[in-house]
């Protein structure tokens, strides 16, 4: 009997880890949102937005723009979260809590902003009006939509309008790459696949490329209820919600009750657009095997060939327009780097020239691409050229995006390397605080770190000037 009860008591004790209640300092005036590590966002009307840790209820931190909120919490796969002012203001926040930049929005949204893998923000206004946004903030392009549309869908490469009688893929650059007259109601996302239900309630599996779809059963649980607005059901199956004495409440999600992944056709993210990519690995495998690598030598040898190949790029006025060029751009560019840094056993072989290698470092760093996070650290340990180094610096300090700090390591092994040129040690200082207000927590602690590192040294004083003005903002 004793036992009996000792094992009722373990699984009271287990089930109340799934459930927990926040008080915060105001009442939930959106759905909450879940970040991609899993913490919990949640706009109230004490004018700020709450970041909560999805396991506890614990809260990390508040941020406040100044005027009271409304509309949406949306979460970026990037981590990034946007926010609505009542004064129709589109505020975008890092996971550390900062604001990162404000779009003063021009008409009423009329479904939720959607945003794809690569940190790129779609709006739908008033007058059907499509308004593209980089990571940055910056208007790209707009696009009138011909008809009525009802919600949009982030891809990888473009966006999705779910019309009232067509559906509409545009390219990166707003182009129009594909029409469908089958009208859909729904997009639901469960990787790999890109579920979709028509308006006659028919489910199938779409191709984001061509718009066909192949006829398949409904993905969600039978006898699924949907939740209600204003409902979050986390990645972990936690029903999290607001309630009307300032408190936010988590509990565990009945699996015949609820389904996870459907929220008014979008994902956990509450991004209404795809939240993964194709894998790295598997990308460059498809890339090489189309041949991409044919002339990679003959570019690396050949300046005047490597600079026509380079011009478009260059031309590019936005990382959008870089992927109608072509979406795997990196991968190429990488690789001529990686080629140029290789001694070769050919002695006639002239390696890259370190000018074509920085025109190459430039397009790569210029616009803050996610995906080149990972080759930029590796070319950090293989670049020697000073003005090259502050480039990648500059690179990682753009993309921000830092939870494993490899960022923010290479900074700190660039400033031990080149103690003695102040050009990149004002560069990482620079970049140091990007990165520290992107991620906040330990980013901060490290820039800190970084800081003091610096400041124990015999340092030019504009850059001990830097790092009190870096400081100050904080």
């Amino acid at each position: 009997m004793r036992l009996f009860l000792l094992f009722i008591l373990m699984a009271q004790s287990f089930c109340s880890l799934a459930a927990w209640e926040t008080a915060i300092s105001g009442v939930v005036v959106s759905a909450p949102a879940q970040g991609p590590d899993g913490r919990i966002y949640s706009c109230a009307d004490d004018r700020g937005l709450h970041c909560l840790d999805a396991q506890t209820g614990a809260e990390y931190w508040v941020f406040r723009p100044g005027r009271r909120l409304d509309g949406f919490t949306v979460v970026s796969p990037d981590g990034k979260i946007l926010i609505k002012t009542v004064k129709d203001v589109l505020v975008c926040v890092s996971p550390g809590g900062r604001e990162l930049w404000r779009y003063p929005l021009k008409g009423e949204l009329l479904v939720p902003p959607a945003t794809d893998i690569n940190g790129t923000v779609f709006l739908l206004q008033n007058e059907r009006i499509l308004r593209c946004l980089n990571r940055q903030g910056d208007e790209i392009w707009d696009f009138q939509a011909p008809g009525n549309i009802r919600d949009l869908f982030a891809l990888e490469q473009g966006v999705l309008l779910l019309g009232t009688e067509e559906t509409i893929l545009l390219n990166p650059d707003g182009s129009i790459k594909k029409k469908s007259d089958r009208p859909l109601q729904y997009i639901l996302y469960r990787y790999p696949e890109l579920y979709a239900q028509t308006t006659t309630g028919q489910w199938g599996i779409l191709d984001p490329d061509s718009l066909e779809m192949t006829v398949e059963v409904s993905p969600l649980s039978p006898g699924s209820l949907f939740p209600e607005e204003g409902v979050l059901i986390t990645e972990e199956g936690r029903i999290v919600s607001g309630r009307e004495d300032w408190f936010i409440q988590a509990m565990e999600a009945g699996e015949e009750a609820f389904d996870p992944y459907y929220q008014d056709g979008g994902n956990p993210l509450r991004s209404r657009g795809l939240d993964k990519s194709i894998k790295s690995e598997e990308r460059r495998q498809l890339y090489q095997k189309a041949g991409a690598k044919l002339f990679l030598s003959l570019f690396a040898a050949d300046p005047a060939m490597l600079s026509e190949f380079l011009l478009p790029y260059e031309k590019a006025d936005s990382l959008q327009a870089l992927f109608s060029l072509d979406y795997n751009y990196d991968l190429a560019l990488y690789d001529i780097l990686a080629e140029a840094h290789q001694l070769s056993a050919d002695a006639m072989k002239i390696r890259t020239d370190n000018y074509s290698r920085s025109r190459i470092y430039g397009i790569l760093t210029r616009w803050g691409d996610l995906r080149l996070r990972d080759s930029l650290l590796l070319l950090s340990r293989m670049e020697e050229e000073s003005f090259n180094l502050a480039l990648i610096m500059d690179g990682l300090g753009r993309i921000g995006l830092d939870d494993d700090g490899r960022s923010m390591d290479a900074l700190r092994r660039i400033c031990d390397k080149n103690a003695l040129n102040p050009e990149l040690l004002d560069s990482a200082v620079i970049n140091a605080a990007r990165l520290a207000r992107y991620n906040g927590g330990r980013r901060i602690l490290e820039m800190m770190e970084l800081y003091s590192s610096l400041q124990n040294r015999t340092i030019p004083g504009s850059t001990r000037d830097l790092i009190r003005r870096e400081m100050h903002s904080f």
